[in-house]
């Protein structure tokens, strides 16, 4: 697949098998700027930070779901010795069980992006430190079943769907 903006080939990523715990990989560090310029309007701020990519080789279960991947943001020690301002991981055991595809996987590498947040200006003009950005929306399919896009942050998610099921069907 290309980007259209900059007509960039997406790089091919080969989930590996791993033998350590963490392994880094320069094909992610590549997925991640192709998404990031693909995405510019909404990522062009990643650019101004210093990111770690990395398979983790087992990626564990967060409240009973399987953890793809996560952005993370090091401090106290491990800040000092990583010399990073993000840590973005994606789980190989994951992604292979499930038989992630490219598409899928790159839209796994925006997700994470997506929670490195915009900074923003303090009162004295200054930008704010890097921080996390939390998840747009949090519910469960039967919120919506039952109650329909009863809370804001459900709303916004309910447009946003609508807007992607028109555009599928036009076959955008």
């Amino acid at each position: 697949m290309s980007n259209r903006a900059t007509g960039e080939i997406r790089p091919a990523i080969e989930v590996p098998e791993l033998t350590e715990d963490f392994q880094g990989d320069n094909a992610l560090n590549r997925l991640a700027q192709f998404v990031c310029d693909k995405h510019n309007d909404l990522l062009g701020h990643v650019g101004d930070y210093q990111i770690e990519y990395l398979w983790k080789k087992k990626g564990g279960k967060r409240l009973g779901a399987n953890r793809m991947g996560a952005c993370g943001k090091p401090s106290g020690l491990l800040k000092h010795y990583a010399a990073t301002d993000f840590v973005i991981w994606l789980a190989a055991d994951h992604l292979r069980e499930e038989n992630y595809t490219q598409d899928q996987i790159e839209a796994l590498m925006f997700h994470e992006l997506s929670h490195i947040a915009v900074p923003e200006e303090d009162e004295s003009g200054d930008l704010t430190p890097p921080k996390l950005a939390p998840h747009d929306f949090e519910g469960f399919v039967a919120d919506v079943e039952r109650y329909g896009f009863w809370e804001p942050s459900l709303k916004r998610m309910g447009r946003a769907v609508q807007l992607r099921l028109t555009f599928d069907e036009e076959g955008t």
